[in-house]
């Protein structure tokens, strides 16, 4: 309802960024400390919490950019 009720392409903008930035913490994470078991609950937890707000966000966007004519061959593309 969020990604439909808000501007889709702003909402992916910012989920895509938060996972950006979790990804760069675990990397620095993993090179420079050590990594605990509580930190990868921690990013899990984080990375499942924005993908339920990124995956209907995206499929907001797909519905709305591709046309009509090509839906069908551009969700057989998206899928695979």
């Amino acid at each position: 309802a969020l990604a439909d009720r808000k501007d889709a392409r702003k909402l992916f903008f910012v989920t895509k960024s938060i996972l950006a930035v979790c990804a760069f913490s675990l990397f620095v994470i993993t090179e420079f400390f050590e990594v605990k078991v509580w930190m990868i609950f921690v990013f899990g937890f984080i990375e499942g919490a924005v993908n339920s707000f990124d995956g209907p966000a995206f499929t907001a966007i797909f519905a709305r950019t591709i046309p009509r004519s090509d839906f069908q061959q551009g969700l057989a593309i998206h899928s695979t």
